[in-house]
Order: structure tokens, then sequence, then C-alpha cells
């Protein structure tokens, strides 16, 4: 948003469903109130089920003028086991949207932090470990006739995705 202020920008929470924190928007006074908000404990039920995030991104997108970049910004780990994640991609990318995913995280991972400060754990009480799944995330950004970068959480990542987004 400090970047380029004349961008269009939406925002897209996702875990096992997806919200729209921000409609596509000039407005980036309205997005910088919204951002220190988000967490992940307004996530009733954890997940990372992103499909439903990047077809709500499509609809979005499908509502802006035709000169409208058709950018989508995905900031994840890549740890998501989705049937199917990849034809979904590429129908996005038919349809002329582009995927340009930021990869957040370390491969050897670490475990999620819980609500009450402790770890979260999976259904048979194993501490759930989040990794990031750079080639998985390569294939998808291919897919999606995008980019795939690893956040080095410098301007450097802003600047490359703002080439490419607008």
């Amino acid at each position: 948003i400090d970047r380029n202020p004349a961008v269009r920008v939406g925002l897209i929470a996702f875990a096992s469903t997806a919200h729209v924190i921000s409609p596509i928007t000039e407005d980036t006074y309205s997005l910088r109130i919204a951002l220190p908000s988000l967490s992940t404990e307004l996530v009733k039920l954890q997940g990372s089920r992103v499909s439903f995030a990047l077809e709500r991104a499509g609809q979005l997108l499908e509502g802006q003028p035709e000169d409208s970049s058709r950018a989508i910004l995905m900031i994840t780990d890549g740890d998501f086991d989705e049937p199917n994640l990849e034809t979904r991609v590429r129908e996005l990318a038919q349809r002329g949207f582009r995927l340009i995913i930021l990869g957040v995280g370390t491969e050897e991972g670490g475990p999620v932090p819980a609500e009450d400060g402790s770890w979260l754990l999976d259904r048979q009480r194993n501490q759930v470990q989040s990794r990031l799944d750079s080639e998985l995330l390569e294939d998808l950004a291919e897919a999606g006739n995008g980019r795939y970068f690893k956040a080095d959480y410098r301007d450097s990542d802003t600047d490359r995705i703002l080439e490419l987004a607008v």
C-alpha cells in the first residue's frame, strides 16, 4: 500500500473457508485500519482451504473494470493438500487471472501456536507443524501464469510483486 498508493487492493483471509476482509478498493486508509486486527484467533475452524479463497478472489476481480490488473497475490507457506488445486489454478489463469505467490516460513518448519499460548494439535494430538513447500508453490504459480517468490522480508519483495501485479 505504501509503495504504490494508487493500486486497488482487496483482502481475503482463509482457513477452512474464505473471508472477504475488504472488497477491492482504493481506500488504503480502511485497509490500514483492518490489517492490525487480523489474527488466526478470528478463525474457529482451522485449516488451509486455499481453493475457496482463490475462487472468491476471481469473483471479486471479475467485477472490476476491463482495464484493471487481474493479479492475485497469495501469501502462504503452502502447507495445504487439496485435490485438483493445480487444475483450479489453471482455470483461473484461463479466465485471465495471474497468481503471484509469496512463500513465507522455512522448509524446516516449526510448531503452530494455539490461541491459549500452547501449540496447536491435530486430531491425533500431535503438534501441528507448518513448513514452507516451495516446490508446490512454484508449481502453482506456474500453473497460474504467475511467479513464486520466497519472502526475504525486504522492500524487494514488494517491488517484484508490484512489477507483476500492476
